[in-house]
């Protein structure tokens, strides 16, 4: 998924790429048992040299958020980008002599809402894996023998009618 955002004055925009990890298939596997992390760091990796000179060029920054089917967020820019959100509101409520708590609970059903969302996707994309096993197989071709039997059935009442 790919979202446009207001940036700081210095950047007009940045472009975001967001996407989605599992670290226990075969293709990540041996990544994630090096490091945690290291799967999240790699997906970032990739998904720059794919888009940051082109996001450069544009006059945009570019950030890779990657969310893990573990729970991950990363890498660390990408966390520390998600909680900035909530830094005016946190500094507002703090000015009018709050204590922050309520800015902390929108901050953390923000990132609770990520993984609800991260949950349901794997769901949904579980069950399409699932899908071809569950249908029932097709019904089986039509004997070639019918169409044959036609053909000398048609013949034959031909050669009835011909005979007289």
């Amino acid at each position: 998924a790919e979202a446009l955002l207001a940036g700081s004055p210095a950047t007009a925009v940045m472009t975001i790429d967001v996407s989605r990890l599992c670290p226990l298939l075969p293709s990540h596997l041996q990544t994630a048992a090096r490091a945690a992390a290291a799967t999240i760091d790699e997906r970032a990796r990739e998904k720059n040299a794919k888009h940051l000179t082109g996001c450069i060029g544009l006059g945009r920054a570019f950030l890779p958020i990657v969310v893990t089917t573990l729970g991950g967020i990363g890498p660390p820019a990408s966390r520390d980008f998600l909680s900035s959100l909530f830094a005016n509101s946190m500094a507002a409520e703090r000015a009018a002599g709050g204590s922050g708590q309520l800015t902390a609970r929108r901050r953390s059903d923000f990132f609770r809402s990520i993984m609800v969302l991260l949950v349901r996707k794997q769901r949904l994309a579980t069950a399409d894996l699932a899908t071809p096993l569950a249908r029932p197989a097709p019904p089986p071709p039509p004997k070639p023998s019918s169409g044959r039997k036609r053909k000398a059935n048609a013949n034959v009442a031909a050669q009835h009618a011909a005979s007289q």
